[in-house]
């Protein structure tokens, strides 16, 4: 087999995988949480108490060691100043970028380009038939 098929197939593997968005969410939400400690001149402790959580549990943030319920992930982030924006691509999609050599995470520089071209007047309409559903 060709070594460029074989590694297209392992990475296929790798973006079909549950850990590997695992981590990548993990990973974000500690530089959030790490960003914002440094800005703010906090330590695990302060922001424990801050957010009225253990520091265990800003240890196992900044650890990758928690798995997340959605309510804390928001809390922790809205804390931190940052909104969890999420975006959800088909993996069909993911995987020819990454064939592409476009990258597989989200480009939000982009989407924002792409939203300020957008007319107001279509935006309007698109919002008017929204709420005539």
């Amino acid at each position: 087999m060709d070594s460029s098929v074989s590694n297209n197939l392992n990475r296929k593997a790798l973006l079909e995988s549950r850990e590997f968005w695992e981590e990548y969410i993990k990973t974000e939400l500690y530089n959030i949480v790490d960003e914002y400690m440094k800005d703010n001149h906090l330590t695990q402790t302060q922001l424990a108490q801050n957010l009225g959580v253990s520091k265990g549990y800003v240890s196992q943030v900044l650890n990758g060691e928690s798995d997340h319920r959605i309510s804390k992930m928001v809390e922790l982030a809205l804390h931190c100043g940052k909104v969890p924006y999420i975006y959800f691509k088909d993996i069909e999609e993911v995987f020819q970028d990454d064939i592409d050599g476009d990258g597989v995470f989200i480009n939000f520089e982009g989407l924002n380009k792409s939203k300020s071209n957008c007319n107001k007047t279509e935006r309007q309409d698109v919002k008017k038939k929204i709420l005539v559903m």
